[in-house]
């Protein structure tokens, strides 16, 4: 997953030209949708926050939401040094474009690859703690998914918000329930587990048109992790996570 990412990190050397390249792409509209979620969540779930926590943070895709729901402190984290060092930059861009006495939200990125593997445990507990589109690299196993959901709680101030998103393991499996793969000219799901899915460590490769989830540059795809609601609400359970239904 990490050799995956760096091979698709620095591709832009500015964010103009990768909004560019955004706008130019078959998966537009997808995004925008995407994003347009995230953005409900994050304000439903952290407007006005004094910090935020974003676990596998990637490029810092989700900065302008950050600004705009006023948070106060954000510290993004992610296995790849390369996304990183673009998130970094996109962060000093964006500074630059309204700002930086404009910009009421301060970040801080940093690289980890022990979030499903090792305790991550911050000075200070978050208001919330997200996750977006990566949660189902860490159910490659239970320890992974339970060590990375407790990682989550011990850093939520009590009553604090896990939120994120996470493609859903039956819609995956309905994909490929007819010969083990689907493909598409936007989408290519294909079934990498053998025999019966299971809850845990049933891998399958996706990839998405023009976005980070591609296959190029040496790699077929995204090689993830089928993910079921109810299994995931289960673990979170035993760490002290109860699901949230008032949204």
């Amino acid at each position: 997953t990490r050799d995956h990412y760096n091979r698709h990190s620095n591709k832009h050397v500015d964010q103009a030209s990768a909004l560019r390249a955004r706008a130019a792409g078959p998966s537009m509209p997808l995004k925008k949708f995407h994003n347009s979620i995230k953005r409900a969540m994050i304000n439903r779930f952290a407007y006005g926050s004094d910090r935020l926590l974003d676990l596998a943070c990637g490029r810092g895709g989700d900065l302008w939401k950050w600004f705009d729901a006023d948070i106060k402190y954000v510290k993004g984290v992610d296995l790849s040094p390369g996304e990183i060092e673009e998130a970094k930059g996109r962060y000093r861009q964006a500074l630059e474009k309204r700002g930086k006495d404009r910009v009421g939200t301060v970040v801080e990125f940093v690289d980890s690859s022990i979030l499903g593997v090792e305790e991550f445990r911050e000075k200070e507990c978050y208001d919330a703690v997200t996750c977006m589109f990566a949660l189902h690299y860490f159910f490659v196993s239970l320890e992974s998914a339970k060590r990375f959901l407790q990682n989550v709680s011990m850093n939520l101030k009590p009553g604090g918000y896990f939120f994120g998103t996470v493609p859903d393991g039956k819609s995956i499996n309905l994909c490929v329930k007819s010969g083990r793969k689907f493909t598409s000219p936007m989408l290519t799901v294909e079934a990498r587990w053998e025999g019966q899915p299971k809850p845990f460590g049933s891998p399958y490769l996706c990839a998405i048109g023009d976005t980070v989830t591609g296959g190029e540059e040496g790699t077929e795809g995204s090689l993830e992790y089928l993910t079921y609601n109810s299994v995931l609400e289960g673990v979170a359970k035993e760490v002290g996570l109860e699901p949230v239904l008032d949204y």
